[in-house]
This record gives C-alpha cells, structure tokens and sequence, in this order.
C-alpha cells in the first residue's frame, strides 16, 4: 500500500546503512550505564551505541508506520489537541478491554497471565533489564535545560527520578521489589535478548541529540496505556506481590493530566519549519516503532516453564553444591555430588527426586522431605535456596492443589508488611550541602557549566544512588521544573 504522501517521502524513510556490528548487548547495555570507563572505552561504547540504533531503525518496516490512519490524521492537524484525543481514545478502548477482563474474571476465568507467584516473579525478572532503565530514552535532554522546547520532556524525565525522592524514583521502586526476592542481581545473567530493549533505551538517552525525532515519537508510544499493564498491576497484587511500581505508571502516564498528555505537547514543541516537518514525522514515527524491539511481554509471560526453571536453578547451585554432599548420599545409583557433578544428569534430577520421594507432586509442598530441608528451624539446606526459587520448587510440587493451599503458606506474609519494614533501606537522602561537595567548587559560580556537570549524576546509571537523587532536586530548583 503506498504511504500517505503528507508523511511518507521515499528520501525521508531511507534509513541509513547499517554500521558495523556492536558489541556484545549486555555488555555495551552496562557499559552505557557505568560512570567510571575510561574515556577510550567510553567514546567507544558511545560509537557502538549510534551503530546499535542504525541497525534497529534500519530493520524497521516503514510500510507498518502506516496501519494506524487516526494517528496520522492526528499529526497532520498541527494540533496536540488532535494527538491528545487520539491518545485519550485508545486510553478509553483499552480501558474497556480491561473492565471485560474484570468481568470474566468475576466469572470465574483464571488469571490470563500469571499461573501461579513463582511465574509472576519470574516476569520480574525476565523484565528487569528494560525496568532498570526506566525513562533513559529522555536523559540526554536534561543537557538542553535552558531550551524551553524541551522543557515537558525534561519534567518527564524528572518525574521518572522520582523528582528526586527515593520512594518515587522508579529504578530505586523496581531495585526493592526486585531484593525481597533476591533478584535484584540475578538479572544481570539473563542473556543477550533480555537487554535489547533497555539498550535501545540508553542508547537513544546517550544520543538524544542526534535522534530528538525518534526520542520524541519513542516518548509518545511508551506513554500510552497498554492493556497489559493494566493486567499485570491486578494479577501481582493477586498473588501478593507489591503492584506500587506498576501502579504508578497507571497513575502518571495518565492520558488527561500525565505524561501521555505531555508526550503530546512535546511532539508539537519540538517541531521544526514546515518544509523539514516531513521528514521529522518519518522519523518520530520510526522512533515509535523502536518500543517493538526486544522481547515482548506476552512473549515472555508465556515462555515461563515451572520445570525448566527449577532445572536452571539446580545447575546453577551445582558449581558449589558439587563439593557439599557426603559420599553416601544416594539418589538412585548415584551420589548427590555425582549427580550435581554431570550436567547431563541434572535434568532428570528433579524426577529422580520424585521417584524417591523427597518431592511429591500435587499435594501441601511442606510435607514432603525436600521442603523439610530448606524449612525450618533445623533445616540443613536453610539459605541455600531464594525466596524466589522456594517459590518455584513450592508452586510446582503443590501443581493442581496449589489454590486449595492456605493463602499465607503460598502466597507468603502480605506485602505491605514487608514493604514498611524495608522503606528503611532506600538510599539515604543528601543534603544540598553535601551535593555541593561532591561538584567542582569552581563550577558554582559558572551556571552553564554547572547544570552540565549536575546533568551527569541525572544519568541511568546514577539517578537512583543518594548523590543523584540530590542532584535531581538541586536540578529541578535551578531549572525552576518542580
């Protein structure tokens, strides 16, 4: 079908050639995110972070830029009064999507995307890379501070920081949420296809500059309300897991008074003259399409297998637990240690287990003897396992008579109570005083300098540690975006 010639120019949807390869994703997503490279490692990372987004823009489809007509109009009014009642009528069918989902539920349909809390916290994890990057397509603008074009995106990005408050800032939220099951470093071994779209995050935050189009048209599709999101928020706290994260972005990216409203404005701010608005369109629509790469939440949802995570987990514990065990614990005809020992026998351990009894399927989990072991004032495998990997072991011995169980011995002690005993480990406030130290003296007196200075401890990799956090409220009090 051929574009709509308003937008769609053959000169302006080209795409660059493809640079060289990158690195390897996790590595140049770390990269990104580490304050102290070195300044060759840095500008080399900065290099591989440009070729990273020439591949993806390269690999979009531009005939898929145009299934959506009403978001086409509603550029081509010149009115973010047109884009708003766009962004407010797909608010509205998502929300109908959504109370049809709350029917069906009342009517006694399961839930649609979490089996049990073992699969919702394993969504956690899977989704952590992307998480941990919350807002850092917008990080590079905080440079253009004195530029009143970008002021709604700059307040975006702050609100994303928590405006500087812990209890706010939504990679510090997704930390803790992470730690009450001891996730929160487990997932930096997830492999390469995990950290695509948090790369494609920081990688147009580090170059906003260079891609304010596709910055601005990525901000204006992330913004909107998906109905996952929504399914998600209700299914955690469900399952007795914090929703507060989740929640929040129901609440702030809200299509009337929120950042979806701004992400609107911010189209139309930063649009040039009219003879370039063509082109800028095509890439601000190219920019949209960058929230597609990587792996999407259905996808990862429905790849979860109780099994082959458990199996994971044993192979992993393996690298110590090889040395741990007495020669005459037997499991069949081998010893522990033998078959902790042999990767190819650690897939049919959990079965072995079962048929010797330590594990039962489909009754109460704390009867059995392996349950025993991790559970318990004299358990000798005490603190061997997670929270979340008792989850699992958990949720998949108890099989179909899981929902019969008492809600606390499966869903464990509510999460409120946990939340107010852990507010006390967020990072500790810092004062304006003691950010000053941490800038150049010399550089207080040189505003231009100073703000570019403090625009550093706003990025992804530092926003949510104590000195970032007052580096965010002494930003804002100077750029006068509270």
């Amino acid at each position: 079908m051929p574009g709509d010639p308003r937008i769609f120019d053959e000169e302006a949807v080209t795409p660059p050639a493809p640079a060289k390869a990158p690195l390897a994703i996790k590595t140049l997503y770390f990269d990104l995110l580490n304050p102290d490279l070195s300044a060759e490692r840095h500008v080399d990372s900065s290099h591989q972070a440009n070729a990273f987004l020439t591949q993806q823009l390269a690999q979009i489809d531009a005939s898929s830029m145009e299934s959506d007509p009403e978001l086409i109009e509603a550029l081509l009014a010149d009115s973010p009064h047109a884009l708003q009642a766009w962004i407010q009528r797909n608010a509205q069918a998502t929300g109908r999507e959504y109370q049809e989902y709350l029917e069906g539920r009342k009517r006694g349909e399961p839930r649609r995307y979490f089996s049990c809390k073992s699969h919702a916290l394993n969504f956690l994890l899977q989704v952590a890379p992307t998480k941990m990057v919350d807002g850092a397509w917008l990080y590079g603008l905080t440079r253009q501070w004195d530029d009143p074009r970008y002021a709604s995106l700059i307040k975006t990005y702050l609100e994303e920081l928590g405006e500087g408050r812990s209890d706010k800032n939504h990679v510090v939220l997704y930390q803790q949420l992470l730690r009450r099951y001891d996730l929160d470093t487990e997932w930096h071994a997830l492999d390469d296809s995990h950290f695509v779209q948090g790369l494609t995050q920081l990688a147009l935050g580090h170059h906003a500059e260079s891609y304010l189009p596709e910055v601005i048209g990525f901000n204006l599709a992330y913004e909107q309300l998906p109905l996952h999101l929504l399914i998600t928020t209700h299914e955690l706290e469900e399952l007795n897991i914090d929703p507060y994260y989740f929640m929040l972005h129901v609440t702030v990216d809200n299509a009337m008074t929120g950042h979806a409203m701004r992400a609107a404005w911010a189209v139309f701010e930063a649009l040039p003259r009219r003879q370039q608005r063509q082109a800028f369109m095509m890439r601000m629509l190219r920019g949209m399409a960058l929230n597609s790469v990587g792996l999407a939440t259905p996808t990862l949802i429905q790849q979860f297998d109780a099994e082959t995570e458990i199996t994971a987990v044993f192979l992993k514990k393996a690298s110590v637990g090889k040395f741990m065990h007495a020669n005459q614990c037997k499991l069949g005809a081998y010893s522990i240690n033998e078959w902790l020992s042999d990767p190819q026998k650690i897939p049919q351990l959990l079965n072995a287990l079962v048929d010797a009894g330590w594990m039962t399927r489909h009754q109460d989990p704390a009867q059995s003897r392996f349950w025993k072991l991790m559970e318990g004032e004299h358990a000798s495998m005490f603190g061997v396992f997670t929270p979340y990997e008792k989850q699992l072991m958990y949720d998949w011995m108890a099989g179909e008579v899981l929902d019969t169980l008492p809600r606390q011995a499966r869903l464990g002690e509510h999460w409120r109570k946990r939340g107010m005993a852990e507010s006390s480990q967020r990072p500790a406030d810092t004062s304006y005083a003691t950010l000053q130290s941490l800038i150049e003296p010399a550089l207080l007196t040189q505003p231009s300098r100073q703000m570019h200075n403090m625009a550093k401890w706003l990025a992804p990799g530092q926003h949510h540690t104590s000195a970032g956090l007052a580096a965010t409220r002494l930003y804002m009090q100077q750029t006068g975006l509270n």
